[in-house]
């Protein structure tokens, strides 16, 4: 299965290789990384198959930013800025999960994907594999 892993912190993206091995893993750190990976795999034919979403991006580790129009405030892109992009998009994974430990987060990243007919989401908080 090809399997989107979108979160901030390498530690986890070394969990999930573990975790997730024998599957062609696509690894973002960012929004940005997420969006291109998820485009230019459907546009070859080899959709992603299944995201793991992350809803904390770290500003520090090179987010993407944006000028809020309503308050002017810079802003970064987050896990759920990524899932409300992805849940419009026609190439959108029937399998998603939701491993962010933000719980009001995860709840609205799946709010916004459950919009998506024939979707399976999942929230379970990131847990790492023995002996990482």
């Amino acid at each position: 299965m090809r399997i989107l892993i979108l979160d901030d912190m390498q530690v986890r993206h070394d969990g999930f290789q573990i975790i997730l091995k024998g599957h062609e893993l696509f690894h973002a750190l960012t929004f940005e990384e997420a969006q291109t990976i998820m485009s230019v795999q459907a546009a070859q034919g080899t959709p992603v198959e299944m995201c793991c979403l992350d809803r904390d991006l770290n500003a520090a580790k090179g987010a993407s930013s944006f000028s809020n129009p309503a308050t002017g405030a810079t802003e970064y892109y987050t896990g759920e800025h990524f899932a409300y992009w992805l849940g419009r998009q026609d190439f959108c994974p029937k399998k998603i999960l939701i491993h962010s430990w933000n719980e009001t987060g995860a709840a609205k990243m799946k709010s916004s994907l459950e919009k998506v007919a024939g979707i399976e989401i999942q929230i379970k908080p990131y847990k790492p594999p023995p002996g990482l």
